[in-house]
Order: structure tokens, then sequence, then C-alpha cells
């Protein structure tokens, strides 16, 4: 368990450092970051040989329904997961990138169930290509900001 609770820990912390702006961002846009985050985990998914799948995946498919203190575990490490996500909602939202309208709570866990998504088809082998698609679908479908008009 203290083994999957750092992992767990680990893989927030990673997904915040590649999503946060500021000084250290790699990208200053949020939704390129946004877009950069799921594509790498795609590429990560795609590129395992053999392809094992995420260990977050993994325990939550063969232990979370067995076992309460892993169930814990995993519900505390998607929701981190998830605020880590709408927090790249927001900053996308107050950089003007995505509408008014869109809902960062809801759209965080389906951007985490992409995640998982892409995780499991690599898993049969589907080529990286198809994979970095889905992700930047995902991101794509993401309801934009309307360029502010211009009063003529």
């Amino acid at each position: 368990m203290r083994v999957f609770s750092d992992y767990c820990r680990d893989l927030v912390a990673q997904a915040r450092e590649q999503l946060q702006g500021g000084p250290k961002a790699v990208l200053p846009s949020p939704t390129a970051r946004l877009e950069h985050y799921l594509v790498s985990l795609a590429d990560a998914f795609a590129g395992e040989s053999p392809h094992r799948g995420r260990f977050l995946t993994k325990v939550t498919a063969d232990r979370a329904g067995e076992d309460e203190e892993v169930a814990q575990t995993v519900r505390r490490a998607f929701d981190d997961l998830a605020g880590v996500l709408a927090g790249a909602i927001r900053d996308a939202h107050d950089a003007g990138e995505v509408a008014d309208r869109v809902d960062s709570s809801a759209l965080r866990y389906l951007l985490l169930s992409v995640i998982g998504g892409i995780d499991s088809i690599a898993k049969a082998d589907v080529d990286a290509t198809t994979l970095e698609q889905a992700a930047r679908s995902a991101v794509a479908l993401i309801p934009r900001a309307e360029p502010p008009r211009a009063d003529v």
C-alpha cells in the first residue's frame, strides 16, 4: 500500500507540474499544456513494451472492488487528478481560451475517463498515432471562447 500510495502522489505531482502555468511552464497556453499532457500520456502508453498500462489503472481494476483501503487510495488519486485537470480548465477559461459555459467540475472527470480509455486501448496495441489523435480530439471538443468582436 505504501508503494501504491507513493505512486499515486507522484502521478498527481507530475500532472500538476505539467499542467500548471507560471515561470516554469513549458507552454504558455493552458489549453496547449492540457493537450501536451494528454498526448504525452498517450505516447507513454503506446511506447510501453509489453503494454502493461498505468499502475493506477491496473490496481483499480484488480483490487479496488475487493479492498477498501485500495479503493480509498484510488478515489483520492482520481479526485486529486481530477482537481488538477479542473485547475487546468479554469486556467484556460481565465486565459480566454475556453467558453464561459464550460463546467470544469464536470469536464475534469470526462478528461480523466479519456485518459483511462487511452490507457486501456493502448494495451490492445492500438498504434500511437490513433492514441495521440484521441487525446487531441478530447481537448478539441472543449468549447472555445468566442474571440472578442471588433465594433464596427
